[in-house]
């Protein structure tokens, strides 16, 4: 595979030169390597970069097949389900309160005043 890195002011007309760079190719893909920047006034601070890569591929060799790995669960996918809960050990009562509310341990007073 060929390829071709072409610099301009904006992403399409990168595009394009280097598509003709590259000599017009019927099936082509593109990698926008640098997206252009521009200041408040709309003037180019960075250009555009892309590379255009076009031609066949090469043959590549053939991928070779995995080796099958052990499964380190195999021994809990032979128990039934019920099994597998029932060595769950118990679960605590969560508690949603919020952190640091206590309960009072006696009754509030109301503090009453006599005129």
């Amino acid at each position: 595979m060929k390829s071709v890195i072409q610099e301009s002011s904006s992403l399409i007309k990168a595009i394009e030169q280097g598509w003709v760079k590259a000599g017009k190719p019927k099936e082509f893909s593109v990698r926008i390597l640098q997206e252009p920047d521009k200041n408040f006034l709309g003037m180019t601070i960075k250009s555009a970069k892309v590379a255009i890569f076009f031609g066949r591929l090469e043959e590549m060799p053939p991928i070779s097949q995995p080796q099958p790995q052990q499964d380190n669960n195999a021994q809990y996918q032979q128990k039934q389900p019920q099994q597998m809960y029932q060595q769950r050990p118990p679960q605590q009562k969560r508690n949603y309160r919020r952190p640091g509310y206590r309960k009072p341990q006696q009754p509030l007073q109301q503090k009453t005043t006599k005129n």
